[in-house]
């Protein structure tokens, strides 16, 4: 099981996943102006919504250390960070975020034994292996936004 939860974060986050580009695709070459303007103003930019995947793969790293007193209330400015200055230098900083995240994940990923996996996590009601799959899909489900907010600013 943990290989095939490591494929599926590779995949989807800098990997060749069967639906289209991985993440780091998709916004690798935005410029920060891009990452922030928005087609459709009552939505998050690009920007945003990285800073959100970020933080909700921020409670999966924690979790898998056991940090059982971490949360992330859903829309709160945890979940949702507000926006720092828009420039390259903050810009870079993200993805470098974003990567470091991913380095962390894929260890723990590595090291978590099947026994573990099959645990549920203290005060939830689900395990590491769904905590683990649930990142992938929240990261798949956000990506798929940051796709059609890419076409749109064509």
């Amino acid at each position: 099981m943990r290989e095939s939860l490591y494929t599926l974060l590779k995949a989807a986050f800098d990997g060749n996943p069967w639906y289209g580009d991985a993440l780091m695709d998709q916004v690798s070459s935005l410029t920060p102006e891009q990452a922030t303007s928005n087609p459709v103003p009552e939505k998050k930019s690009i920007w945003e919504l990285l800073m959100h995947i970020l933080a909700w793969r921020d409670f999966t790293i924690r979790k898998l250390d056991g940090d059982n007193d971490f949360e992330v209330e859903l829309n709160s400015p945890e979940d949702f960070p507000a926006l720092p200055e828009v420039n390259e230098a903050n810009w870079q900083a993200l993805l470098q975020q974003l990567k470091d995240s991913q380095k962390a994940l894929l260890e723990r990923c590595e090291a978590i034994s099947e026994e573990k996996l099959e645990t549920t996590i203290p005060g939830r009601k689900y395990t590491y292996e769904h905590l683990l799959h649930g990142i992938v899909q929240h990261d798949c489900y956000h990506l798929g936004q940051i796709g059609m907010i890419k076409s749109l600013l064509k």
